[in-house]
């Protein structure tokens, strides 16, 4: 939480009480898949300060000006200031318009050991049925059968 509050200019006792709340406040479990593979993780109740970025991810979504192509949005910014925790709670926001289903991957970006190309496309194609035995076994054979599906 110290780059949010760098990012706001926060100081004195604001900046402490915020740091304070952050350390004793919710888990990092927040992130756990609710039942299955590439899931949604649950949306954190105490959401705050991107509130005029979600009526956009809405907008983008509904855009009539493009009808049938895709929109693509992308997030940016240092780590720390809510990147992740926007883009789920902007796909919860969206979620009713995708009746097929919704994918989620964490590809530990700011991890050690960030999640290898091999191993997402292992975890997208399981959470589309495709079963360990017939699972290819080098990514770029992995990448056939993900640009067929989706």
């Amino acid at each position: 939480m110290t780059a949010p509050a760098d990012a706001r200019a926060l100081e004195g006792d604001v900046r402490k009480r915020l740091l304070e709340l952050a350390h004793v406040g919710r888990s990092r479990d927040h992130w756990t898949r609710p039942t299955g593979l590439c899931e949604l993780p649950r949306s954190v109740t105490d959401f705050t300060g991107h509130g005029t970025q979600l009526p956009r991810v809405g907008e983008l979504m509904h855009a009539k000006s493009l009808p049938g192509v895709g929109t693509v949005g992308l997030i940016t910014g240092s780590a720390g200031l809510g990147k992740t925790t926007s883009a789920v709670r902007a796909a919860h926001a969206v979620r009713p318009s995708f009746p097929d289903g919704v994918l989620f991957l964490d590809l530990l970006g700011m991890s050690q050991r960030p999640l290898a190309t091999g191993e997402a496309l292992r975890q997208l194609l399981r959470a589309l049925g495709v079963a360990d035995r017939a699972m290819p076994g080098h990514a770029r054979e992995r990448a056939d059968p993900w640009y067929r599906c989706c």
